[in-house]
């Protein structure tokens, strides 16, 4: 059954002033090693010591703009809509010189401890590089730091009330570790039940998700289960559900897939609205923008 999680831990990191971590997933809040989610706020002009961590940290900047500095690939600026990896035993800083600091998302594999992070102390900084590198394309540098310039974008028709950007996973760059998408679904979005084969983490970051665990179930039933801004849900792989976003304003969040997502995973109930996957309900726009269908064979 999915599971809800109403309140993150919210913790400051002693280490890391001025610096407010928001943790849903990971070794406080659910007592999980494998992974850890946050959404981490930094004030204008903080930085953190630099480190080497032992996990690898996959960022998605929501607000703002996050300066990254690297022990082989200078500096690197991430800005709002976009996306960085930075792999473990590369030498890193983060910091947010620009005015608004930066709001992000956090995934970190294992998941994130302080221990772990093997910060330098004693004032010891990374060099940083005169005039940084905008994220202006997609690339993978040379020092392994996978770089996204902006997501694979892609806009559902029909039932599917929503816009979806894949920073992370098999469509945008072949992720074999976890897909990261941020969705925005519109009111009256009501996806097919599914039974996915890979762990399901939604971070609700406005509006409202709601899911129904049994296909006969009213709108008003205990069979459903309800995320608004600020919670958090937990599908484990197995598991049949669908969500909705039935209030007025839609929802957006953020769901994060291990193993990746991919649409050849998701087997869709005998109860399923459309088990015949017709054209008209599995049209998407790509960045591109050309008509990419979808069909049963197509990963996502």
């Amino acid at each position: 059954m999915p599971e809800l999680i109403e309140k993150p831990v919210c913790f400051h990191d002693a280490a890391v002033c001025g610096e407010e971590i928001k943790e849903f997933v990971g070794r406080i809040s659910t007592k999980t090693e494998l992974l850890s989610i946050g959404l981490l706020v930094f004030p204008e002009g903080w930085s953190e010591p630099p480190q080497c961590p032992e996990f690898d940290e996959y960022t998605v900047v929501l607000e703002g703009s996050l300066y990254v500095d690297t022990e082989t690939a200078g500096t690197l600026i991430v800005r709002a809509g976009y996306g960085i990896l930075t792999p473990r035993g590369e030498q890193i800083q983060y910091r947010t010189p620009e005015p608004n600091g930066a709001t992000y998302i956090a995934v970190c594999f294992p998941a994130f401890s302080p221990e772990l992070t093997h910060r330098k102390q004693n004032g010891v900084e990374l060099p940083k590089t005169v005039q940084p590198q905008e994220t202006s394309e997609k690339r993978t540098s040379q020092s392994r730091i996978v770089m996204c310039c902006r997501p694979t974008y892609l806009q559902g028709t029909g039932y599917v009330l929503k816009q979806v950007e894949e920073y992370f996973g098999y469509l945008n760059n072949n992720s074999q570790t976890v897909s990261i998408i941020r969705v925005q679904s519109y009111q009256g979005c009501k996806e097919e039940f599914q039974n996915i084969q890979y762990d399901n983490y939604y971070i609700v970051l406005k509006g409202e998700l709601h899911f129904c665990i049994e296909y006969s179930c009213a709108e008003q039933s205990d069979t459903w289960i309800k995320a608004v801004a600020g919670q958090a849900i937990f599908v484990r792989r197995g598991e049949s559900f669908r969500c909705t976003a039935p209030t007025p304003n839609g929802a957006e969040y953020i769901m994060v897939s291990h193993p990746p997502y991919d649409r050849n995973d998701n087997t869709p109930s005998c109860f399923s609205d459309n088990n015949n996957f017709s054209d008209d309900n599995n049209h998407i726009i790509a960045t591109n923008k050309e008509p990419f269908r979808l069909t049963p064979s197509t990963s996502l």
